[in-house]
């Protein structure tokens, strides 16, 4: 529908050569990137909480920030380095105290949990700018740069990469309705990835992954009776804010204009073809402070260094949401 709206011819007969797929074999790496994490993320529930999960893979934010930088060569601002410090700060936090699963007396493994956050948030920060920067480098042919043709050539890696493990193992039993639904909401998952990598950026991405963090920890509490430590709660909060700073506060445009005149213009780059106008660069322009984040972020922070989240667990405790 969208190449006959653009009065173009379909490229999806194209998908049907093997010079298509040859000449678009680099998104196997990050197909083959996702399935791995993906299979690994089912392994990680057995032993961690899904809000930790999730509020774990914040910690992308920070490798995507540097691979963005050194190979999309994008700009990340001095107050977005400030966010991405203390999203690690968050980090930390929780996982000195990550929680209990449902039914479980043994506290996670601090270790277990630094470990998982790691892998889980450089596999998919690596997969994610590697994607950005395929769905992004345009072909020159309009029909086969289609986000939907974009999706195909990924999601057909993803396809076989699964189908290896699927051949050898064999079909288990449990193919419930419920599987099936977590199959599509998956699915739809992943196509809405696909637009966020066409059209906005990895930031935004994070941000969703952020909002959907909350989300994983109420019903994770209130359904499965996951513990809701004190540490979580700080720490989940430096992280939610800081990820919104990140992306309130860009690197400013690289180019504004201002009208000045030539006099006492000495240290200003003067511009003739733009009317006489001086350039004001990015780095000429007044950082702005994100005072409404710091005045969040700091009191939380100074809360876990007077020590005062034992007194937050006890009333967790005494307040429980789970059943």
């Amino acid at each position: 529908k969208d190449m006959k709206d653009q009065q173009l011819e379909s490229a999806l007969g194209k998908t049907l050569t093997f010079k298509f797929w040859y000449d678009n074999r680099m998104f196997g790496i990050p197909a083959f990137i996702y399935f791995f994490l993906n299979n690994a993320t089912i392994f990680a529930v057995k032993y961690l909480t899904s809000h930790m999960i999730n509020m774990l893979s914040n910690l992308r934010l920070i490798i995507t920030a540097g691979l963005a930088v050194a190979y999309l060569k994008q700009k990340v601002s001095k107050v977005q380095w400030m966010a991405v410090i203390f999203v690690t700060a968050g980090i930390g936090i929780i996982s000195f105290k990550p929680g209990k699963k449902a039914n479980e007396e043994k506290e996670t493994s601090i270790l277990l949990t630094l470990l998982f956050g790691v892998f889980s948030a450089v596999s998919s920060a690596v997969a994610g700018v590697y994607c950005e920067h395929l769905y992004k480098t345009e072909t020159g042919d309009l029909a086969e740069d289609n986000v939907h043709i974009r999706n195909v050539k990924l999601y057909v890696f993803g396809v076989i990469f699964n189908a290896f493990p699927l051949i050898f193992s064999g079909v288990k039993t449990g193919l419930t309705w419920v599987v099936v639904l977590l199959i599509m909401l998956s699915g739809f998952q992943g196509l809405a990835m696909g637009f966020i990598m066409k059209y906005l950026d990895n930031v935004i991405r994070g941000i969703a992954i952020a909002c959907a963090s909350v989300l994983s920890t109420f019903f994770s509490v209130v359904i499965l009776d996951n513990e809701l430590t004190g540490n979580f709660v700080v720490g989940g909060l430096v992280i939610l804010v800081s990820a919104h700073m990140y992306r309130e506060y860009p690197v400013p445009k690289d180019t504004a204009y201002a009208p000045v005149s030539n006099e006492g213009a000495e240290d200003e780059e003067f511009d003739e073809e733009e009317g006489g106008r001086s350039k004001v660069t990015a780095e000429s322009t007044p950082v702005a402070m994100p005072y409404k984040h710091i005045t969040i972020l700091v009191p939380l922070v100074l809360f876990t260094c007077f020590g005062m989240i034992p007194a937050l667990d006890d009333w967790l405790h005494a307040a429980k949401l789970g059943p």
